[in-house]
């Protein structure tokens, strides 16, 4: 193949790369929109109802109301984790206790800064698996 088809190969699988990322993306965003408006709307609704009819709804409407907005702050860590490869590997991390430990021989690098009265102070970094 000539060079040209090769470049012209390689934008196409580009293309198709990022066409397929901006639909996971569309797919996330649209789930958790769609979780947000379902546990959200009922309270919403009643916190607009309640001033023209304060008797029209009881207090388990409340209630129910209520719990469906705790119930979102309770699914949206479990729908990032299903959604974003790097979030579930954080969370399994975090439930498994396998947290990253410093380095054993820390690579301390001393440098100077100036305050603001132009004294100089010593400051030294630790480095960790952290800083890379």
């Amino acid at each position: 193949m000539d060079e040209q088809a090769i470049v012209l190969n390689k934008d196409r699988q580009h293309y198709r790369r990022e066409q397929t990322q901006n639909r996971k993306l569309a797919k996330v965003l649209s789930a958790i929109l769609i979780t947000y408006l379902i546990t959200w709307t009922p309270y919403q609704l009643l916190v607009l109802l309640q001033p023209f009819c304060p008797t029209c709804v009881n207090a388990n409407g409340w209630y129910i109301a209520l719990c469906l907005c705790y119930l979102n702050s309770t699914i949206n860590p479990f729908m990032y984790a299903l959604c974003n490869v790097n979030f579930r590997r954080a969370y399994w991390n975090i439930l498994t206790c396998r947290f990253r430990r410093p380095l054993k021989q820390p690579n301390n690098k001393p440098f100077l800064s100036e305050t603001k009265d132009r004294s100089l102070v010593k400051h030294t970094i630790i480095q960790t698996h952290f800083d890379n």
